[in-house]
């Protein structure tokens, strides 16, 4: 393999994704009813959607997955909530290039993660190289 540094964004599709997600959801859903609570337009509205914008934001450019040579470095949220694998330790179990999915296990934990299309052609070679 190259010593390229492949740098893209992903979504965990796992329980812990699925919970951010529905937050997500609920953030936003607050923001309409906190709109659709004033007949005008109030200042409160635009700093509540202001608000649901910038964490929506932050959340899908925050989680980045960095691919190089010997490991993969999937960036949580959070700092300290990141997942580094070494490409030897990673067993891939599926992979489905339409919908751009991925699953794999690693310590006996399996990952489902939506990547891009770069990410997803580099996931195919790592799976044909060992097999």
């Amino acid at each position: 393999m190259q010593n390229k540094r492949l740098i893209t964004y992903y979504q965990d599709l796992g329980f812990k994704g699925q919970i951010t997600l529905i937050w997500l959801a609920i953030f936003g859903l607050l923001a309409l009813i906190v709109q659709l609570e004033f007949s005008r337009l109030a200042f409160a509205a635009f700093v509540v959607w202001g608000l649901f914008l910038f964490t929506t934001m932050f959340y899908f450019l925050r989680l980045r997955l960095l691919i190089e040579s010997d490991h993969i470095l999937f960036q949580g949220i959070f700092l300290g909530n990141d997942l580094d694998i070494e490409i030897a330790d990673l067993t891939i179990t599926k992979i489905v290039a339409n919908r751009r999915l991925v699953e794999f296990s690693f310590e006996n934990r399996d990952y489902r993660i939506v990547t891009s299309k770069k990410a997803i052609s580099y996931f195919q070679k790592l799976a044909d190289h060992v097999e």
